[in-house]
């Protein structure tokens, strides 16, 4: 059963070769890379799905600018907080609970002189670890609270709310059961837990009540499936088109690894029972960022051909 877990969960298969792709990717690029620069790396920077076109989407829904400090919750090689600080000016403040994925993104904060926007810490913001409280005018986790079991995360949605200021937002994007009474399949779970480390998914409702019981308000969903399924079907075919490139840069192996995390991830969206999501709200009951940000992202759809211009960009 999923959700019996209490460790969050980062197999091997999904994130053993980051650092090191990313690290094959700049000795590639020899010599004095630029911020600029790391916006032609695309998949091996920015973990997530749509890449940059997710993280511009963050800087309108928060309306940040270089007034405010953010938290980057799950920070990953830190390619969206180098993105998103560069882009506004904004300080981001990243903690990840892998230490290896830290290390490289203190190491790219330094060859990209950033250190006095970036900070990324290695750190459990389930334990007491994490205690920052009204520190944060916004706080973003992209693709990263599916890693975490229910009761650790429920912790963690409290010391988040504590953590923001009185008028601050948050963005996250995450995994959610399209329909409780469609439970996923038992190769699905095995899929979901092995191969993306999704240890916990639960419906809609569930995740509203966990963010509302934390103390936030102001809570919308906005349902990305559609988005996410064309998106990572093309990835695929992509990343499958190019393998010869991708076997010469980082070897058969990790190659592999990335072809079956990449058909994985593919495969559950087209099943039908894998939902995506963007939630937002804020710690108090209204929020003028949120309300000017969600009004210029709602006039923005992508269509099938920008969806796939933008997996072109990523791989």
């Amino acid at each position: 059963n999923m959700g019996d877990t209490t460790a969050s969960l980062t197999p091997d298969v999904m994130y053993g070769w980051r650092v090191k792709a990313l690290k094959n990717w700049i000795k590639e690029s020899n010599g004095y890379l630029k911020i600029e620069d790391f916006q032609r790396a695309g998949h091996l920077d920015q973990f997530h799905y749509l890449g940059l076109e997710c993280n511009d989407d963050i800087i309108s829904l928060l309306q940040l600018n270089g007034e405010k400090k953010v938290l980057d919750v799950g920070s990953g090689i830190g390619g969206p907080a180098r993105y998103i600080s560069w882009k506004t000016g904004c300080q981001i403040v990243g903690l990840d609970i892998q230490e290896s994925l830290v290390q490289a993104s203190n190491e790219i904060t330094n060859l990209l002189n950033m250190g006095r926007q970036l900070t990324f810490r290695a750190c459990d913001a389930t334990t007491d670890a994490f205690t920052d409280t009204e520190e944060y005018d916004a706080f973003y986790s992209i693709l990263v609270f599916l890693h975490i079991p229910e009761v650790p995360r429920k912790i963690l949605f409290s010391k988040l709310y504590k953590s923001l200021t009185e008028n601050a937002c948050f963005c996250i994007e995450d995994y959610c059961l399209k329909d409780p009474s469609k439970p996923f399949t038992d190769t699905e779970i095995e899929a979901l837990t092995t191969i993306v480390g999704a240890v916990y998914v639960p419906c809609q409702d569930t995740y509203k009540k966990q963010l509302k019981d934390s103390g936030f308000k102001n809570i919308q969903f906005e349902d990305l499936t559609d988005t996410w399924t064309q998106w990572t079907i093309g990835r695929r075919d992509r990343f499958l088109e190019k393998r010869e490139d991708h076997v010469r840069m980082h070897g058969e192996q990790v190659y592999k690894n990335m072809e079956i995390f990449y058909n994985t991830v593919a495969t559950l969206f087209t099943g039908g029972r894998l939902a995506g999501v963007r939630i937002t709200g804020s710690r108090g009951t209204t929020s003028s960022d949120l309300y000017v940000g969600r009004n210029l992202i709602q006039n923005k759809k992508r269509g099938t051909k920008e969806i796939m211009d933008n997996v072109f960009r990523q791989i």
